[in-house]
């Protein structure tokens, strides 16, 4: 067994490379193939493909001016019309750090995470996409004084 690995189409916007596996006295057969493609100027996108099982791709936008990065992963199984999992992902950068928000399958179960941070840089929020919750309250040295977090379905709340 042998697999050919090329890119058959390369070009300014489009690269693809197609792995194949060929048995002696068989018919070769497409086993992946990745294709990376500038849809615009700050769009790309990934295709992972499978033929016949699925197809995963991811989607990236980025926009240093605005401190914005955004990133789509999808999940498509035959007959790849409709994705059957999503999961969004947008990052970005203010002048103490990172807030990330993650939306997974907002076209089926929505469910959504999100963390919030002080001026310093301290996580104050965290809200996980199955519904659990951390709230951290910080010292004047910025060192983490008390964390609450939920108790069975109970909603996000600073009670003792």
């Amino acid at each position: 067994m042998t697999y050919l690995v090329i890119n058959p189409n390369a070009g300014a916007n489009n690269n693809t490379l197609r792995i194949t596996e060929h048995r002696y006295g068989r018919p070769a057969i497409l086993t992946n193939e990745y294709v990376y493609t500038t849809l615009s100027q700050d769009t790309n996108e990934m295709r992972h493909i499978q033929p016949g099982l699925k197809t995963n791709v991811l989607t990236t936008v980025e926009q240093p001016t605005n401190n914005f990065h955004q990133e789509r992963f999808e999940l498509f199984l035959a007959p790849f019309t409709t994705p059957k999992y999503r999961q969004d992902t947008s990052y970005t950068t203010n002048a103490w750090g990172v807030q990330v928000t993650r939306a997974v399958d907002p076209t089926g179960i929505n469910l959504a995470s999100s963390q919030s941070f002080d001026t310093s840089g301290n996580l104050l929020t965290n809200i996980q996409d199955q519904g659990a919750w951390q709230i951290y309250q910080y010292d004047a040295s910025n060192r983490v004084e008390a964390v609450y977090s939920a108790y069975a379905n109970q909603g996000p709340t600073l009670n003792r």
